[in-house]
C-alpha cells in the first residue's frame, strides 16, 4: 500500500513492544518496507515522515514533524490520534476472534500485575475484588490463555497504567475480543474521531473504585447490557484499531 521507512532496532527502549507494533501493523498492509538507522521513532511512509509518540503522558513531543501519537487527548493541525497498542500478530487476533464468543458468563477477571504508578491501585482493587468474589481471577498466566478466557469471563475489570485514566493494552485487547470491560474514564481521542464511551464501549467507575461492587451487582441482573456493551467495543475496534482500518487512517493524514 504505502513505501516506508522504518527505524531499525538499535536497542531503543521499548522496541519490541511500540516499534514493532507499527511494524507489524505496516507488514500487514502490504507496504515496500525499508529499515534504515533512525535517532527517533520517525517512520517516512510515502513523502511525509511522522513522529510516532507512544508515551504514557497527555504532553505530546516537541517537533515541527506531523505526529501520531497514541495516548491522544488532543488533536491539533500536526497531531493526530493513533490507537494504543493491542495485538502484535493480527492472523492470531483473527483466529482468536473466530474461536473465543463472549457470552457475558463465568466469573470476573483481574489478572493485572500491580508495579510502577499503578502498584496501589491495582492491589487495592484486587483486594476488594478478592474480598468481595474470592472466585475472581487474578493471577497472571500466558497471554494467549488469558485473552481465551474471553469465552468465560463475565467483565473484566482494569486499573490502568501509567495514569487511573488511560486505555491499558489488555483492556483493549478484550474490547477487540468483545468482552464488557470496566475501568475509571477513558478520555483518549481515536482515529477518525471516535471515542470510548462510557455505557456504551465500556463500563465506567469511579477512579477510586467504590462503586465497583455495585456495578458488578447491577450487570448481573442485565447479563445482555455486557453482552451489548462488548459488541460495541468490538466493533469500534473493527473501526478504528486494525490494521485495515488504521491504513485508511494513515492514507487520510499524507
Amino acid at each position: 500500500m504505502f513505501r516506508v521507512t522504518f527505524p531499525a532496532d538499535m536497542g531503543q527502549q521499548y522496541y519490541n513492544l511500540h516499534f514493532k507494533y507499527v511494524l507489524n501493523i505496516l507488514k500487514e498492509l502490504d507496504c515496500q518496507i525499508t529499515i534504515e538507522e533512525r535517532p527517533a521513532f520517525t517512520v517516512t511512509i510515502g513523502k511525509k515522515t511522522f513522529l510516532m509518540d507512544f508515551a504514557d503522558t497527555n504532553d505530546v513531543a516537541r517537533t515541527t514533524l506531523p505526529v501520531f501519537k497514541f495516548h491522544c487527548h488532543e488533536e491539533t493541525d500536526n497531531v493526530f490520534a493513533f490507537p494504543p497498542v493491542s495485538f502484535h500478530n493480527w492472523k492470531q487476533y483473527e483466529l482468536l476472534l473466530d474461536g473465543v464468543k463472549y457470552k457475558a458468563e463465568g466469573v470476573l477477571s483481574n489478572r493485572q500485575r500491580a508495579y510502577g504508578n499503578a502498584k496501589s491501585r491495582r492491589s487495592a482493587l484486587k483486594m476488594l475484588l478478592q474480598m468481595r468474589y474470592p472466585d475472581t481471577r487474578t493471577e497472571q498466566i500466558p497471554r494467549i490463555k488469558y485473552l481465551q478466557e474471553v469465552e468465560d469471563t463475565f467483565i473484566a475489570i482494569f486499573s490502568p497504567g501509567w495514569c487511573n485514566n488511560m486505555l491499558d493494552r489488555a483492556q483493549f485487547q478484550y474490547m477487540g475480543l468483545g468482552c464488557c470491560t470496566m475501568s475509571p474514564r477513558l478520555p483518549e481521542i481515536l482515529p477518525f474521531g471516535k471515542t470510548l464511551v462510557p455505557g456504551i464501549h465500556y463500563i465506567m467507575c469511579k477512579d477510586d473504585y467504590s462503586d465497583v461492587p455495585d456495578l458488578v451487582e447491577f450487570f448481573r441482573e442485565t447479563p445482555n447490557a455486557c453482552i451489548e456493551i462488548g459488541n460495541n467495543a468490538k466493533e469500534l475496534f473493527q473501526e478504528i484499531a486494525i490494521p485495515r482500518s488504521i491504513g485508511k487512517w494513515i492514507k487520510s493524514k499524507l
